[in-house]
């Protein structure tokens, strides 16, 4: 009676991710039938499926006509192929003024290679770095013995921190009746705290007076990030102002005696046109005979920073008269 050889049989290809195979007798394939579970049951198709991988089957043939049973052809499924869970991943953190960030996978780290482009390219090292913030990246990881490659993690790169530019101020100078100066921080004028440099820290308004001459240091810090601006310099100088001025007095004239020189009062304002009272002094310079003589008056007026200015006024008086000889 003819008894079929113990068959040959073939396996389907395990791929990433498959966790079962197929099982094909490959000769003999004619007259007879087949079975992957030692003869327990028979089949007339020469391929049965869905065999866990790692697993082994006992495959024989039976004959049709003389219903003669092979021996047995151990057929063992390949084991699955090792595939990387998903990765863990961490970030840098994002500090003020930074605009690039990293990531670094954390799990799985041991006999991957690591791909943070979705898998165009990969690298040994689990970190990567110079990734614009706001931006969202693939990585996986891809094991290095079965080469496959697991599940993507979405690794998004935390926003920039937001920062203020520099303030932009104005400066109230001092003046002489105002010996103090003031800072205005116009912008940035909403969202964040103020810095004069005067020592104080960070307050509300943005309004700082009573600053004495000197340089200060300006800076604002946005309320949300906690981030400082770039500096900006404020310089309040002592008020230079021009000195007290005058208005005009007449030129030097002569007076005929016995008249007796008679000044014009003049008026003097400060540097920003208050008010001064002016005083006065006379110095007389006598002549080449009794009735001849001269007087300078002169007037000064202080402003509220001390800067003194003068202007003077000379008349000068002759005697034209002649001698008069009483009668004899």
């Amino acid at each position: 009676m003819n008894v079929p050889s113990a068959p040959s049989a073939s396996y389907s290809t395990i791929n990433c991710g498959v966790t079962s195979g197929t099982v094909t007798v490959t000769n003999p394939t004619i007259g007879v039938s087949f079975s992957f579970d030692g003869g327990n049951t028979f089949q007339d198709a020469a391929t049965s499926s869905a065999f866990n991988t790692g697993t082994s089957h006992q495959v024989i043939v039976k004959d049709k006509t003389s219903l003669c049973v092979s021996s047995a052809t151990t057929a063992t499924i390949p084991n699955a192929l090792s595939v990387p869970s998903a990765p863990s991943v961490s970030y840098s953190a994002i500090t003020c003024g930074v605009t690039t960030g990293t990531i670094t996978v954390t799990n799985p780290t041991i006999g991957v290679s690591f791909s943070f482009n979705g898998g165009n390219t990969f690298q040994d090292a689990a970190t990567s770095s110079a990734f614009n913030t706001g931006t969202s990246h693939q990585v996986v990881v891809k094991d290095k013995t079965s080469l496959c490659v697991s599940s993507a993690t979405t690794a998004t790169i935390p926003n920039a921190l937001s920062v203020p530019s520099a303030p932009q101020f104005t400066i109230t100078p001092p003046t002489c009746a105002a010996p103090t100066g003031t800072i205005t921080i116009n912008s940035p004028s909403s969202g964040v705290t103020y810095d004069f440099g005067d020592g104080n820290g960070f307050r509300q308004s943005n309004i700082k007076s009573g600053l004495g001459t000197g340089v200060y240091a300006l800076f604002v810090k946005d309320l949300n990030s906690g981030c400082i601006s770039p500096q900006s310099t404020a310089t309040i100088s002592a008020p230079n102002v021009a000195a007290p001025t005058f208005s005009a007095l007449p030129a030097p004239s002569t007076i005929n005696c016995p008249a007796t020189p008679s000044f014009t009062t003049p008026t003097a304002q400060d540097f920003y046109g208050i008010a001064l009272t002016p005083t006065s002094t006379d110095k007389t310079t006598a002549g080449s005979c009794a009735g001849n003589y001269s007087v300078t008056r002169t007037w000064s007026a202080t402003d509220g920073c001390g800067k003194i200015s003068m202007t003077s006024q000379t008349i000068t008086v002759i005697d034209n008269s002649k001698p008069t000889i009483a009668p004899l």
